[in-house]
């Protein structure tokens, strides 16, 4: 029999061996835990790595897309410079599509060099390249103006010109092809290894806008550099604000005593509105136009103001308020069953930096109750581009000046350093009270009204491209007619013989030595001038010629298009300095002083200052206005079609686009929804959509 000694040693060693099982078993499934778990870390790797290079062809692909609306954008905006002053167009086949571009589908925008080889970035990884392909659509007007009749969801409706806007017909056919609007879609591709390959899509509607200040509203410049306004005092402005600015205005804007900003006509007087063509009516923000409903005009008025990021910009006070909620009330013939409807809220407002949310910037001051209404309640947009020049943020490129009576100009295709001295010098008429004292008498003297007798001055200058021209400088006592004349007539032509007075296509240039001063009540004019002067104090009217009367608005003879007069000085420019005037209708432009009025007047068209815009009760810096009963009023009247401004005007030139800028409408950017086996559609519409 075993002893006791030898079975405990027996039983210690079988345990033994079953613990070393054990710890075998678990060093396998460890072992096979740690292989799994190496495996899955692998595969995560993998995955990760495909994650990314996929990321990263899906950014590049975006990056691309971006890139071929820019080019789009580019080409354009070429295609616009490179026509013949007044016919710029999209629909000449400048740019050219494949097929041809058209109003009804996208087409391939033909461009060269959209191939962006790959190239090695690092020891470690390349950039896989790619292309883009660039699509375009024009609209017609009826799209454009009311999208939702053409059975598009457009965020809103856009004006646009066309072959009719320039032949001055209205209303404008729904059927026209936009000239100057376009929507550009540009899709970018990577092509990687398998799996790797990724195309974004990107659509926008871009729009041509004149650049010139007479397209516009108010437009000042940099003040006087001495951190006072360039806008200051009470006013009520139908119309944009453009405001260049300088780094030491604060604030920029100063409007007080209840100012108002408009985006209409309604607030015009009834007389005035007969004298303008009508808008194209379009449909606002945020509403629903079926069937034509709810269609307003739009100024498209804009609050742009460049200034130092770190300043009060903007300051309003005394419930001044710009924009409005809402559509206007009913104005113009017709009213309350057909009559027009004005748009309430500001287009846009572009302020510096902008306004971040929640808009705790210090450039808007809103006192005593004033507001500002715009689309989307939106004042968070920087100020997109330093007039006429680069970017905000471009420091590194010398910002061009504003532009003004010296600045360097092309006119028929001929450049010149300085408009003044090299253009205007050699192509107006010079003027002086003694060469012709009939204007000394009175324009220069006493001032110009119905106690001037008749008189008639001959005249010649060259046009704009240098051919040699002749007219008359008609004053008629008995109808306080200031005429502008030319065609081979005189003075004593009949008036209702076709061609007579001069139109702003070939205007009468003026380079006056002398005043500019009429009296109250005031003065017409018919034809179409640009008349260069020494000081201009209007207290009396302005008007131009018009056949439209209180029952229906103009049909041949309107102001801007048919009658124009413009007037520039180097001098003050002085207006309703004594007492109410009824309306004064031009474009004026101050160019190296300040512009001020005082009184009541309606002042229709467009007003540039270099220096500063001074209204009722101003005091800071360089303006002195007194006070007065009720504000001047301006309403911003532009040529019906742009292209019609007269090609004699000068207007910015160089880093700015030339005469034209192409850009981005707001709210039109998209990237189209596509997935990976959809096709594009034809139209703005399916996965292209705006919802």
């Amino acid at each position: 029999m075993a002893s006791s000694h030898d079975r405990v040693g027996i039983s210690a060693i079988g345990k033994r061996f079953s613990e070393r099982g054990s710890a075998l078993i678990i060093s396998l499934m460890l072992l096979l835990v740690i292989t799994i778990l190496g495996l899955a870390l692998f595969d995560l790797a993998q995955i990760e790595n495909k994650s990314a290079a996929a990321s990263l062809a899906d950014y590049r692909a975006f990056e691309l897309a971006q890139a071929g609306i820019e080019r789009g954008i580019r080409e354009l905006q070429n295609g616009f410079i490179g026509d013949v002053y007044g016919s710029e167009s999209w629909t000449d086949g400048t740019p050219a599509c494949t097929p041809g571009c058209n109003a009804n589908t996208y087409s391939t925008l033909n461009l060269a060099n959209t191939t962006i080889p790959a190239q090695t970035v690092t020891n470690f990884g390349t950039d896989p390249g790619g292309s883009y392909t660039v699509e375009l659509k024009l609209l017609t007007v009826g799209e454009a103006n009311n999208p939702i009749s053409a059975g598009y969801s457009y965020p809103h409706g856009v004006t646009c010109f066309t072959a009719s806007t320039k032949a001055l017909v209205y209303p404008v056919p729904a059927t026209d092809v936009c000239d100057n609007l376009a929507f550009l879609r540009s899709t970018g591709t990577v092509n990687g290894p398998p799996g790797y390959s990724r195309s974004r899509t990107i659509q926008v509607l871009v729009r041509a806008s004149s650049t010139s200040p007479f397209a516009a509203g108010l437009t000042v410049g940099s003040g006087d550099g001495l951190g006072n306004p360039v806008i200051e005092g009470q006013v009520n402005i139908g119309g944009g604000i453009n405001v260049l600015g300088n780094v030491n205005s604060n604030p920029a804007i100063k409007l007080i005593q209840g100012s108002q900003m408009w985006n209409n006509w309604s607030q015009l007087e009834p007389t005035s509105v007969t004298y303008l063509r009508p808008r194209q009516r379009i449909c606002p923000v945020g509403t629903d136009c079926t069937g034509g409903a709810n269609l307003v005009e739009s100024l498209e008025a804009e609050l742009k103001v460049y200034g130092n990021l770190t300043h009060l910009m903007v300051d309003l006070q005394n419930t001044s308020n710009l924009g409005q909620v809402g559509s206007s009330a009913c104005y113009g013939a017709g009213c309350p069953g057909s009559g027009r409807l004005g748009k309430g809220p500001l287009d846009g407002v572009y302020v510096a930096d902008g306004c971040p949310l929640p808009c705790t910037s210090t450039a808007f001051s809103f006192g005593g109750g004033s507001t500002l209404t715009v689309d989307g309640s939106n004042i968070t947009k920087p100020y997109p581009f330093r007039f006429p020049g680069p970017p905000l943020a471009r420091a590194d490129i010398a910002t061009p000046t504003f532009p003004d009576l010296t600045s360097p100009v092309t006119i028929a295709g001929t450049a010149y350093a300085n408009y003044q001295l090299n253009f205007w010098a050699t192509h107006a008429q010079a003027m002086n009270g003694g060469t012709y004292p009939d204007i000394g008498g009175s324009l220069s003297g006493p001032g110009l009204d119905s106690s001037i007798a008749s008189f008639s001055d001959a005249v010649s200058w060259m046009d704009a491209n240098g051919t040699a021209q002749t007219g008359f400088i008609c004053w008629d006592q008995a109808t306080n007619t200031l005429g502008f004349v030319g065609n081979g007539n005189n003075c004593a032509t009949p008036n209702t013989t076709p061609g007579k007075f001069l139109r702003p296509s070939n205007p009468m240039l003026l380079n006056g030595n002398h005043q500019f001063i009429v009296n109250s009540p005031g003065i017409s004019y018919r034809g179409a001038a640009i008349w260069s002067t020494r000081q201009v104090r209007l207290d009396g009217g302005l008007t131009a010629f018009s056949d439209g009367t209180g029952a229906a608005g103009c049909v041949t003879d309107c102001f801007p298009d048919d009658h124009l007069l413009v007037l520039m000085s180097d001098f003050s420019i002085d207006i309703a300095t004594s007492g109410n005037v009824n309306r004064v209708m031009a474009f004026i432009f101050s160019n190296n002083n300040v512009l001020s009025a005082r009184h009541r007047v309606y002042l229709s068209g467009a007003i540039a200052a270099k220096i500063s815009l001074c209204f009722q009760s101003s005091s800071a810096g360089s303006c002195s206005v007194g006070a007065g009963v009720q504000p001047p009023q301006f309403f911003q009247a532009n040529m019906y079609d742009p292209r019609n401004l007269p090609a004699a005007l000068f207007a910015p030139s160089g880093l700015s686009g030339e005469r034209w800028r192409v850009t981005p409408v707001p709210r039109f950017w998209l990237e189209c929804r596509v997935g990976p086996t959809d096709p594009l559609p034809t139209t703005p519409s399916g996965i292209c959509s705006y919802q």
